[in-house]
């Protein structure tokens, strides 16, 4: 893959010295060792990261901005999961890095700069507004457009009456999402189009499997509790790099308080979180304790404890819990009955333990 520095600084591997905006080529193993180390780097190219053999036309897919989530981002993932032995590149303008990585374990995918030019087979413009920026640079036998949106409705709505849309005269055909897409483009704009349904790939796990690692229903972890450093929040990222290594499949639900304690170590932190796309970030409220009705488990692997309401409220509930090695957490915690006991470096992380023998029939009463 290619990535770009967006600081300088040294590759302790190789020795090479990287000024802001390099570009450069790294395994993908190495991009994600960078971004946990902290290393601001983001990726330009990604070629495909799966096995299966790519046939078929050469196709590319354009969308100028690639969010966090959305509809047109769903609609990328589906296409590219159901059809990933097909030759399909997706080129963005613009990207959340998460959603950009995640989508290379399907397709290709580039960040275009501006200047690249474009050969393929069939052009997608995802985008109603998209064609103005890459057809120029773009030599394709076939141009396609999708439409994603009810216009007709929408200019309906304050703040849509005045928009208008011209869909570039190079366009062969436009297909849309839904009869009601293809309606509304009719009405709204005079365009004709053909409904070509949106793809829903196969979910990502079988929800009859009890196997831990991809492809099985994802284990939910669940951590109530400050994100200062006596807290153990250091040690949760790493136990979650740990299970990324291992291929687990997880969800881990963060609530908490990431902005206090000391700065530099909180950005350190903050920056380790959003590079594990596994944790969910939850603003803490008097709610957030509701969410254990929903965990396989909590964690909490702090350096000291008085009390812990949450191990406590968990094991009420008949949530096991992994915590760290102290006094307080040994008079309440049974290895391989109600939870797991770690040490605080890690040392004794038994990943297949936590991920295959859930604890059940939990009980808990104050004595």
């Amino acid at each position: 893959m290619i990535i770009k520095g967006n600081v300088d600084f040294l590759d302790i591997r190789t020795g090479e010295q990287h000024k802001v905006n390099d570009e450069f080529e790294v395994a993908f193993e190495r991009y994600q060792e960078m971004l946990y180390n902290g290393i601001d780097v983001e990726p330009l190219f990604i070629k495909y990261r799966g096995k299966k053999k790519k046939h078929g036309p050469k196709i590319i897919i354009y969308q100028k901005l690639l969010y966090c989530v959305g509809g047109i981002e769903t609609w990328d993932y589906n296409l590219a999961k159901t059809f990933e032995d097909r030759d399909i590149t997706f080129v963005f303008s613009s990207a959340d890095r998460t959603q950009f990585v995640e989508l290379s374990r399907y397709a290709n995918v580039i960040m275009d700069n501006g200047e690249r030019k474009y050969e393929c087979d069939v052009f997608i413009n995802a985008n109603y507004d998209g064609s103005d920026i890459l057809l120029d640079r773009l030599t394709a036998k076939k141009i396609y457009q999708t439409i994603h949106s009810d216009f007709g409705a929408l200019k309906e709505i304050n703040g849509w009456s005045n928009f208008n849309m011209k869909i570039d005269e190079r366009t062969n055909h436009i297909f849309s999402a839904s009869e009601t897409a293809q309606k509304g483009l009719k009405q709204a704009f005079g365009y004709d189009s053909t409904v070509l349904p949106n793809i829903l790939a196969k979910p990502d796990y079988d929800t009859q499997s009890v196997n831990a690692r991809e492809g099985a229903k994802p284990t939910v972890f669940i951590s109530l509790t400050r994100a200062s450093e006596e807290k153990g929040i250091g040690r949760c990222i790493e136990m979650a790099r740990q299970f990324k290594k291992e291929g687990r499949n997880f969800i881990w639900l963060l609530c908490s308080t990431l902005e206090a304690g000391d700065y530099d170590q909180n950005k350190q932190r903050i920056e380790a979180i959003k590079q594990i796309p596994e944790f969910i970030q939850v603003q803490p409220q008097l709610y957030s304790r509701k969410l254990l009705y929903f965990a396989d488990y909590l964690v909490q692997l702090s350096d000291t404890e008085a009390y812990c309401y949450s191990v406590r409220e968990a094991l009420q509930l008949g949530v096991p819990v992994i915590c760290s090695d102290i006094p307080e957490f040994r008079k309440i915690v049974k290895p391989g009955k109600n939870g797991y006991i770690l040490s605080f470096d890690l040392h004794d992380l038994d990943t297949d333990k936590i991920f295959n023998n859930i604890p059940t029939d939990i009980t808990y009463e104050e004595t």
